[in-house]
C-alpha cells in the first residue's frame, strides 16, 4: 500500500471522505461513524428538488467552502448559522471543485454503512443510494454572485 493509499484509507475509516470519479466529486458521510454530522444534515432548513434522479437543496444558503490549515485543505459544508461538516480533501478533489465552482459543486452521499469509494460509486450509479447536489463557492465566486456581510456570509443574490 502506498503512502497516498494509506492516507486515503485512514480518512475513509473516520466515516467522512471525498473522492473524484472523472470530473465528479463525491463526499460521503457515514451515519454510524459520524452521527453528529448526520444529524446536522438531517436538520437542513430548506427543501430538496428532484432533477434527473438527483436531488439538490433549494431555499437554503447551505454550501461548500474551502478552509485551509497548515497541514491540509478542508471542505466545509455550512450555512451562515451552522457548520454541517468539515471533510479533508485531496489536491485532486480541490482542483476539480475550484474549476467548477458555482456550478454543480459536489454530490453529497449519506450512507448508513461505511463503504469504500468503489462501493459508493457503484451503488450510486445503480440507483441504490441517492446523492444531494451541493454548491461549492470560492471566496471570489461568492463575491461575484452574492452580496455579503462583513464576515463574508451570504446576504442575498446580486
Amino acid at each position: 500500500m502506498t503512502k497516498e493509499e494509506a492516507k486515503k484509507k485512514i480518512k475513509m475509516n473516520k466515516g467522512m471522505y471525498a473522492f473524484a470519479k472523472g470530473n465528479d466529486i463525491f463526499v460521503v458521510v457515514c451515519k454510524n461513524k459520524c452521527p453528529n454530522e448526520w444529524q446536522a444534515l438531517s436538520g437542513l432548513d430548506g427543501w430538496e428538488v428532484e432533477s434527473d434522479d438527483m436531488f439538490y437543496i433549494m431555499g437554503t444558503d447551505a454550501r461548500g467552502e474551502l478552509e485551509e490549515t497548515l497541514s491540509e485543505k478542508i471542505l466545509v459544508f455550512k450555512s451562515n448559522e451552522t457548520t454541517y461538516f468539515k471533510c479533508p480533501i485531496s489536491d485532486e478533489v480541490l482542483n476539480i471543485l475550484v474549476s467548477t465552482s458555482g456550478e454543480e459543486g459536489f454530490m453529497l452521499i449519506q450512507s448508513e454503512l461505511l463503504l469504500d469509494e468503489n462501493q459508493i460509486y457503484q451503488k450510486f450509479t445503480e440507483g441504490e443510494i441517492e446523492g444531494l447536489i451541493c454548491c461549492f463557492y470560492t471566496d471570489e465566486k461568492k463575491r461575484e454572485i452574492f452580496n455579503l456581510d462583513e464576515k463574508g456570509n451570504i446576504l442575498e443574490l446580486k
